[in-house]
């Protein structure tokens, strides 16, 4: 049920969170033509769902993961029976993130995700989401940092997965894994949130330990994704400004 429809216009009331609207939704209820300003995520988790976006109708299965752009006209027509996620992100929210303002223009009017095309992948996705409904739903402290960190990491992980084209090529254009920045960007960000986010209360600051560690992280993904050797750290023209010291 869309609870607050004017016209073709609705309006997303974050309630639970700041920055996302979370539904476990198994009702068999179809909703009309509308749109909003928020992003939105559709994941069918049993059974068949139809979406239309742009004037073409999607068929999802189960595993799937929907896209659709800010702003975009849709409507979805239910199954009998079924289960899916429905996600609303605020794109407010993220878009002070460069990499996630050019990003999110990609979405439009949609983009698609396809279960049969790399289960695995959507496999992943679907996990963080599960995580994102446990955190959403609960009631632990720093709940919106939480869940921001776990938006980043599906964003950057969506990415990463499918290989979104993007204009900002990390890299040479001839190495051996052409990989956008903005991925590595989201990813690092969503792990460092959660470190502070776990770490202790009562530290005022984290140690040079952890500080090491995430160091280590960041020059072993960097590494892997832009086709640099972790064990030399790189040399010669395949090691760029990109690569830390």
């Amino acid at each position: 049920m869309i609870e607050k429809l004017n016209g073709t216009t609705e309006t997303v009331n974050f309630t639970l969170a700041s920055n996302i609207r979370l539904y476990h939704n198994n009702s068999a209820e179809d909703f009309p033509l509308h749109w909003h300003v928020p992003g939105e995520i559709i994941c069918p988790i049993q059974n068949t769902y139809n979406v239309t976006v742009a004037d073409e109708i999607l068929y999802l299965k189960p595993h799937d993961i929907l896209f659709i752009g800010s702003g975009e006209l849709h409507s979805i027509t239910a199954p009998k029976e079924g289960e899916r996620y429905i996600l609303n992100f605020s794109t407010a929210m993220f878009e002070p993130f460069h990499e996630l303002a050019l990003f999110f223009a990609t979405l439009h009017p949609f983009k698609l995700l396809r279960y049969q095309d790399q289960p695995q992948f959507n496999d992943q996705l679907l996990a963080l989401m599960t995580q994102m409904e446990k955190e959403y739903f609960g009631a632990a402290v720093f709940q919106d940092c939480e869940l921001s960190s776990l938006m980043l990491h599906f964003f950057a992980s969506s990415i990463r997965m499918h290989r979104m084209k993007t204009s900002l090529p990390c890299g040479k254009k001839n190495s051996k894994s052409v990989f956008p920045c903005y991925a590595i960007t989201l990813m690092l960000t969503a792990q460092k949130i959660c470190l502070w986010t776990n770490w202790p209360m009562k530290q005022d600051s984290v140690s040079t330990t952890s500080q090491g560690f995430l160091l280590k992280q960041e020059r072993a993904i960097i590494a892997l994704y832009c086709g640099v050797s972790n064990s030399t750290g790189g040399s010669g023209s395949n090691r760029g400004a990109w690569y830390p010291s």
